[in-house]
């Protein structure tokens, strides 16, 4: 939320095709809804992924994190 924006449109169609690759294959390991749901998790992973490269995150945590995120997308 801090980052300078960008054009990037993942869950379109017209996203480029390694950005709308990668958002089809987590849609395709969730069974994929709407996008919705591939919508939140990309968008946690994200999140994250930003937190812990900034050093915002406790490094001893993340494998809780990752584990608690996965169990509520597992099926």
């Amino acid at each position: 939320m801090f980052q300078l924006p960008i054009d990037a449109r993942f869950a379109q169609d017209d996203a480029e095709a390694e950005l709308r690759s990668g958002f089809d294959a987590l849609g395709a390991a969730l069974g994929n809804d709407d996008g919705t749901a591939t919508e939140l998790l990309w968008s946690a992973l994200h999140g994250m992924s930003l937190l812990e490269r900034a050093g915002r995150m406790r490094r001893e945590h993340r494998p809780n994190r990752v584990a608690g995120l996965t169990a509520r997308f597992a099926n």
